[in-house]
């Protein structure tokens, strides 16, 4: 057996022939040549496989497992954790690639025993290689972003506007600290392991950050991201809600954060359900509409806002267009509010008012 290298590259993969290539590539020309990579094909029905065995390079292993899917991602990824020898674990989703220094850049972070991951920006490039922004845009503050005191970046993942900011292409984490918290995490509703997963290691240890490019996420129409955002907003609400109450506790949160956190989340909830409302109306779907507008009233409860979701249901199911009583609130404008910088949908015209809930948010 060769010697045991500095990093585990963990590349789950399905159906990517088109890019598994390219990532490859893109590990095989990193600065740092000290590594192993473990490509878990999760039963292609293409040549992702076979392009990734094809390298003939010793350093590249390829798993073959029965699909699970998205929703069982993180027995994907444990099968790589599990057989990952490196003291570090770095994530590259086969369509998805690395500037050249990356893991030059990072390793060195885990000199310092106290740092458990490493992240930085990264940069998100179009289905042709097209480069579109640099993300996060907005960075976190720097107590979040070194996770110092330990614990402190979950007062901003837990926020609704983040989801997270650490994205997975960026991702360089010890092993140990992963294999501590059970490894890859994931609940039943989430199509993506990266949140839960960081959760968990925000309170094992410091984080190291980058300003520069720490990987390359292509974002297409066809990502798990952009087809489910609406769903995966649900079930992060969700997570964090069980997160807060089982391990919030643990975390240097105060009390007055962790209200923020819930009001900031059934704010988020509310806007979505005027959202919906006013795309469902302006497609002539009144009916449908006056539904989603009744819903966010009942979301504000006594709140200012639950008038203007009852005068918005009220026109709704008159047959009226509901936009007269949105200027006169201040609010002439929501398409552009109704998605993320990269396209991605807040709400679609498939949602249900009633999957649009709330959760308490709080320790216990």
């Amino acid at each position: 057996m060769s010697p045991i290298p500095i990093v585990s590259v963990l590349t789950p993969a399905y159906n990517q022939s088109a890019t598994i290539r390219a990532c490859i590539e893109s590990v095989r020309a990193q600065t740092l040549a000290d590594w192993e990579m473990i490509v878990v094909d999760d039963g292609s029905t293409d040549a992702t496989a076979e392009i990734a065995a094809s390298f003939g390079d010793p350093r590249i292993q390829v798993i073959r497992q029965e699909n699970k899917g998205l929703f069982r991602l993180a027995e994907t990824y444990n099968a790589a954790l599990n057989v990952a020898r490196a003291p570090l674990v770095a994530i590259l989703e086969a369509d998805d690639l690395w500037p050249p220094g990356k893991l030059a850049r990072q390793a060195p972070d885990f000199d310092r025993p106290e740092v458990v991951l490493s992240w930085g920006r990264a940069q998100m490039v179009g289905s042709g290689g097209e480069a579109i922004d640099l993300v996060p845009h907005e960075l976190p503050p720097e107590d979040a972003r070194f996770n110092w005191p330990v614990g402190r970046a979950l007062a901003h993942l837990c926020r609704h506007q983040w989801l997270t900011f650490a994205f997975p292409v960026t991702l360089v984490i010890r092993t140990e600290a992963l294999r501590r918290i059970g490894g890859f995490r994931q609940p039943p509703d989430l199509p993506l392991v990266d949140l839960p997963t960081l959760l968990a290691l925000a309170l094992e240890g410091e984080w190291a950050f980058h300003e520069e490019s720490c990987g390359i996420w292509r974002r297409h129409e066809a990502s798990a991201t952009a087809s489910r955002l609406p769903a995966i907003i649900e079930g992060a609400y969700r997570l964090v809600a069980d997160f807060a109450r089982g391990e919030g506790a643990r975390a240097p949160v105060s009390a007055e954060e962790w209200a923020e956190i819930d009001e900031g989340w059934r704010a988020f909830q509310y806007e979505r359900c005027l959202m919906l409302g006013r795309m469902l109306a302006s497609g002539g779907r009144r009916r449908e509409a006056a539904h989603a507008f009744s819903r966010a009233a009942a979301l504000a409860g006594r709140a200012r806002g639950a008038s203007l979701g009852r005068a918005a249901a009220m026109l709704s199911g008159l047959g009226l267009s509901p936009e007269a009583v949105f200027r006169v609130a201040g609010k002439p404008h929501w398409r552009e509010q109704a998605f993320l910088p990269g396209g991605d949908p807040l709400v679609d015209a498939s949602t249900k008012p009633e999957h649009i809930a709330t959760h308490e948010i709080g320790t216990t």
